[in-house]
């Protein structure tokens, strides 16, 4: 499992937690300045793709101010002034000064505290340069000069920071343990947390008590609760070798209770107790059902609180309801379609695997059969894969159903009307898969209905013979030539359907004439037999 701390060879988790705590702009700027020294350091400790995930990342829980697992730099924002200066010999210091030639033991007691917040500042804007070293010395300055506390447990912060960039990954939980003792901060916890992890699971478990019951405001508090989940998962995989959290060791009950609290809060919001209800569900989810706190929810007869009832019966309930509930609610319920995007991104990988276990094609087909829409990019690449994989899971020369047809037409006619807003290439791009789909199609309802109308064949000669001649008309049994007339007439006019819909979604030309040909000779079929209809 990769580091969720800063280290050479997971930096963008520190980026992610520097940039966190600027805004907008600001991560922007910081973005372009480590995107140019990456450019021109090739020992850069992280890569351009690394930095863009990152900031995407970051972009990505906007939504939410309840942030998740992540090393935070600064822990505390308030503290990282770039404006502080202070004065020593005549000379102006502040952040991005050259600090380092400076003789801490020289500066007058009049000076140290805004020196140590120069300090402060300076170990911060080392950091993200990746001058491990130079960061921490200028935070034990931080620590020699100033006596407010908030700043020490900010400068002890980057030490941990530095130490673990470096490997020391119990020098840097050192570190934390002390900045942890005075102030209760969030995101110190969480870091402590964190670096806790892998060089000590067992305190990271046990730390979660301080996470959750430390917090104060609801914020907080849900804040604390979401950091402790990310926790025990990610300790839980390292102890356990496993993704699995039927292979994790059971959460305290006490913690279980906090969430459960949480649930039934008049001041969540419904993304939030959809995501508690849901992890409950999953984890808990004989007590959470008996406890009332889902009923006691404000929520709990919305779109979330009928799918976190469904994943309180079985996963696959869950999976049942996913799609049909998200339907004309992509702009209220956003986290729900995320749920379903991330389940397709899944899929789709599968797909895109050699010889794909059928399971993966049955998925799609049941999120498809439910109504999953075009909507954007990957989900219209999941019609398009599923068609490709449909001659490994039928049976030969079996005709796939016109949904298919139907739901291929759908995602030709989204890109040819570019309702995506892609650029002409990402059309392009995947107007290519939807025609190879449609190609495959093609063949495949081609050689169904060849192979049928094969069979049919005999039936349409039997008529004709039974029908030629005065006397063997006269003859005939009326009501079964009917019959058997408008049976064939039935099956070549809805094949000829079949044939015209297939026939509009592929690019091949060769293929799209042998379709004609086959067209032409079903209505062959139907015109010979059409007049006995109603003998």
């Amino acid at each position: 499992m990769s580091k969720p701390f800063p280290t050479p060879d997971n930096c963008p988790q520190l980026i992610i937690g520097a940039l966190s705590n600027v805004n907008a702009q600001d991560a922007v700027t910081a973005f372009a300045r480590a995107s140019r020294k990456v450019k021109s350091n090739p020992n850069a400790p992280f890569t351009i793709e690394d930095l863009t995930s990152a900031l995407a990342e970051i972009d990505a829980s906007n939504r939410s101010s309840e942030s998740g697992l992540r090393y935070s730099i600064p822990a505390n924002p308030n503290v990282f002034n770039s404006k502080t200066t202070f004065t020593m010999n005549g000379t102006s210091f502040q952040f991005d000064s050259t600090l380092s030639d400076i003789d801490v033991g020289q500066i007058d007691n009049e000076n140290k505290e805004s020196a140590g917040r120069v300090f402060l500042a300076g170990s911060i804007h080392q950091l993200l340069q990746w001058e491990w070293q130079l960061a921490a010395d200028y935070a034990r300055a931080c620590l020699r000069l100033s006596s407010n506390e908030s700043e020490r447990d900010e400068a002890l912060n980057v030490i941990a920071a530095s130490f673990a960039a470096q490997g020391e990954d119990l020098k840097a939980l050192d570190a934390l343990k002390k900045a942890v003792e005075g102030e209760w901060n969030l995101a110190l916890q969480a870091n402590l947390a964190l670096l806790a992890i892998e060089a000590n699971p067992q305190l990271a478990i046990e730390h979660m008590s301080y996470l959750v019951e430390g917090a104060t405001s609801a914020t907080d508090k849900i804040r604390a609760c979401r950091t402790a989940i990310n926790l025990w998962q990610s300790s839980q995989s390292e102890v356990t070798g496993s993704s699995d959290q039927d292979d994790f060791e059971p959460l305290p009950r006490t913690f279980l209770n906090s969430i459960q609290t949480i649930i039934s809060s008049p001041m969540i919001s419904e993304e939030t107790f959809y995501e508690f209800g849901k992890f409950l569900a999953r984890v808990d989810g004989v007590e959470f059902k008996k406890s009332g706190s889902l009923e006691k929810s404000k929520f709990a007869n919305s779109p979330s609180g009928d799918l976190v009832k469904a994943r309180i019966e079985s996963y696959d309930q869950w999976l049942k309801r996913l799609v049909p509930v998200s339907i004309g609610r992509l702009e209220t319920c956003p986290w729900i379609h995320d749920d379903i995007d991330d389940f397709v991104r899944q899929i789709n990988t599968e797909l895109f695997e050699a010889n794909p276990p059928a399971i993966f094609v049955n998925l799609a087909f049941s999120l498809l059969d439910d109504g999953l829409d075009c909507s954007n990019r990957i989900r219209i690449i999941l019609r398009g894969l599923i068609i490709l994989e449909l001659h490994n899971v039928l049976k030969e020369d079996t005709q796939p159903s016109d949904k298919f047809i139907d739901w291929l037409d759908e995602a030709q006619r989204a890109i040819k009307e570019n309702r995506l807003g892609l650029d002409q290439e990402e059309n392009e791009q995947l107007m290519k898969l939807l025609h190879n789909a449609g190609n495959r199609l093609c063949q495949l309802v081609g050689n169904a209905l060849l192979e049928e109308g094969r069979k049919i064949q005999p039936t349409v000669t039997a008529i004709q013979s039974r029908m030629s001649g005065f006397f063997n008309r006269l003859n005939a049994p009326r009501a079964e030539i009917s019959k058997m007339s408008r049976e064939v007439v039935g099956w070549c006019q809805e094949s000829q359907k079949s044939i015209s819909k297939a026939k509009s979604l592929s690019n091949d030309a060769e293929l799209n004439q042998v379709m004609a040909n086959l067209w032409s000779s079903i209505e062959g079929m139907r015109k010979a037999v059409v007049e006995y209809r109603s003998f």
